[in-house]
């Protein structure tokens, strides 16, 4: 499946924040970057599995709860051991749906 699928509104993720839901049967996160930019990445850390989802966005990096690995909240890539990348998915947002293509 290749659709996107709507996860949720806008309003349900605060700014600095991130969401995680099942889509098609994959674990996602979804962060609201600043205020108006949303991106979905993988919900588990490549490190050590941590929950991505539960991590604050800062200057564009979600930073992992369990051992503070930061990753570009646009693309995956991890900043802290250049080796590791988590899955990004498409994100667009509609009338304050945000939907995820994946």
């Amino acid at each position: 499946m290749s659709d996107f699928v709507t996860v949720a509104k806008t309003s349900d993720i605060r700014q600095g924040r991130g969401k995680a839901f099942t889509v098609n049967g994959k674990r996602i996160a979804v962060f609201n970057a600043d205020g108006e930019n949303f991106y979905a990445l993988a919900n588990a850390c490549a490190h050590a599995l941590g929950p991505l989802g539960r991590g604050r966005v800062r200057n564009g990096s979600v930073i992992c709860p369990v051992h503070s690995y930061a990753y570009d909240v646009t693309n995956g890539r991890c900043y802290t051991d250049e080796r590791l990348r988590v899955r990004s998915y498409e994100v667009v947002v509609e009338n304050d749906e945000i939907k995820v293509k994946c």
